[in-house]
């Protein structure tokens, strides 16, 4: 599931093959070929939360979200490709590479400098990813009156809080600090919130390198569940459902409550709610 740190793994990824080899192709799924763009050299290529920049020319931006089902491919272009991207929802064409996204959930050329989208990426709150990370600032934000009320486990998926979590990340972080996913905003301190983005943060950087993503550490395994598993679990609770806890053995648990209705493990042991 693409969340912050795929995107940012992706603006690495594109980076070296990109970044100042001119356009050669560009295809939209809803307008078709972009003639406009061709010729023209590639800037820059940023990540912005769960979203992918490649800033062309000082004259266009490329912006691709890649939502829940999005994925992507390269491809060598001097091969054929165009059957390969035929069901794609954008291709991206410089002389030797070839960027192919399917199933994205938004993928659209906007001007460089485009007021709507420089708005639109203003709202979010701070990326968890950059460089410097304001917590002082998403803790406000997550403090603003809308959210006393809201279950912690929908506030972390809110992108104008905190960008860059996903459904992954956000029960994977809940697990680490033993925090209930249903408690209200208002019932944690400060501290829990920093922690919690603080959390975040630090899953999703370990997992910019290469392989897939991990948020189980060697330690965190206890050596009889091991013995007993023949492959090592990746996430603590995420899609382990049924499963035992590996820090106390209790079955995981799995509910869809909640802002639209995404899955939500938690160890209801390490995690415990009200009774």
């Amino acid at each position: 599931m693409p969340e912050g740190d795929s995107l940012h793994k992706l603006a690495a990824t594109l980076r070296p093959a990109f970044v100042g080899q001119p356009v050669e192709h560009l295809r939209l799924r809803e307008r078709g070929e972009v003639a406009a763009v061709r010729g023209h050299a590639i800037d820059r290529i940023e990540a912005v939360g769960k979203n992918l920049l490649v800033l062309i020319d000082r004259r266009f931006t490329v912006r691709v979200h890649l939502g829940l089902k999005g994925r992507w491919r390269l491809l060598d272009a001097t091969r054929p490709w165009d059957r390969a991207a035929h069901a794609a929802t954008l291709a991206l064409a410089v002389p030797a590479t070839v960027l192919v996204v399917y199933g994205s959930m938004r993928h659209e050329l906007r001007p460089y400098r485009d007021m709507r989208l420089e708005q639109e990426l203003r709202r979010l709150g701070p990326d968890l990813l950059a460089p410097e990370v304001d917590f002082e600032s998403v803790v406000a934000r997550a403090r603003a009156p809308g959210h006393r009320d809201e279950a912690i486990t929908d506030l972390l998926l809110n992108q104008r809080v905190a960008s860059g979590l996903g459904n992954v990340y956000r029960s994977e972080v809940l697990f680490s600090a033993r925090v209930y996913p249903w408690r209200r905003v208002a019932s944690l301190d400060d501290d829990a919130l920093l922690t919690l983005f603080k959390t975040g943060s630090e899953l999703m950087r370990k997992n910019l390198g290469p392989g897939p993503r991990i948020t189980v550490e060697g330690g965190d395994r206890p050596d009889p569940l091991l013995r007993r598993r023949s492959v090592s679990p990746r996430f603590h609770v995420y899609r382990r459902a049924g499963l035992p806890c590996l820090r106390c053995g209790t079955r995981v648990r799995r509910s869809t409550e909640g802002r639209m209705a995404r899955s939500t493990y938690w160890c209801p042991r390490c995690q415990p709610g009200p009774d």
